[in-house]
């Protein structure tokens, strides 16, 4: 990421469900996520995504056995990137990992990146970090960080999560609305997150 223009300096969403406009009217901005980190541990940046149904023409199933199809296979929609699905910027899924960083687990000078070219494709996008072959330990041990933004405006959310679990839902992009929000969640979780019960309202 390009650094921040003189006199700027990044927006911090320490609470979970703080939300932050990253620009009014901005579904086209090209928006970036880059994990940082020192410590001597491989994290691993991942991004799982839902495109808008336009993107791809999809429309609703049809009958029962599309109805079964969807609701085994899930949204045609649905996807993730990460170190060995890294994405392509020209087409489905316009969402590129840039490199992987830090596989030694050595300390050092980390960074990898999530660029995110059509954000007018992405209906919902989830930004985590995980710690790789380490499910016991706690993202609280490290000293991560993810920067989400574009060239004119960016915001840091710490990766301060106690609870011990190999994955962290950082934030989540929610480009359905008349804005491009990004809401910090910082939470973890057991298992590989899915979408769906992020962007659900509680009951």
């Amino acid at each position: 990421m390009s650094p921040a223009p003189a006199g700027q300096e990044s927006i911090v969403l320490a609470t979970p469900g703080a939300r932050h406009v990253v620009v009014a009217g901005g579904h086209r901005t090209v928006v970036t996520a880059t994990l940082v980190w020192k410590s001597a541990v491989d994290l691993d940046l991942h991004c799982f995504y839902r495109l808008t149904t336009d993107a791809l023409g999809v429309g609703p199933p049809q009958g029962v056995f599309g109805r079964v199809k969807r609701a085994l296979l899930g949204p045609p929609t649905d996807g993730h990137v990460f170190w060995k699905a890294p994405g392509v910027k020209s087409e489905r899924p316009w969402i590129v990992l840039t490199r992987d960083a830090g596989k030694k687990s050595a300390a050092g000078d980390h960074e990898e990146q999530l660029v995110f070219f059509q954000m007018d494709k992405i209906a919902h996008a989830l930004i985590v970090a995980n710690i790789f072959a380490k499910p016991w330990n706690s993202f609280a041990e490290y000293d991560g960080a993810v920067t989400v933004g574009y060239e004119k405006e960016r915001f840091r959310v710490p990766l301060t999560e106690a609870t011990r679990g190999s994955w962290c839902v950082v934030a989540r992009v929610d480009n359905t609305g008349d804005t491009l929000e990004v809401i910090n969640v910082n939470e973890t979780v057991k298992r590989i997150p899915k979408i769906d019960p992020f962007i659900r309202p509680p009951r």
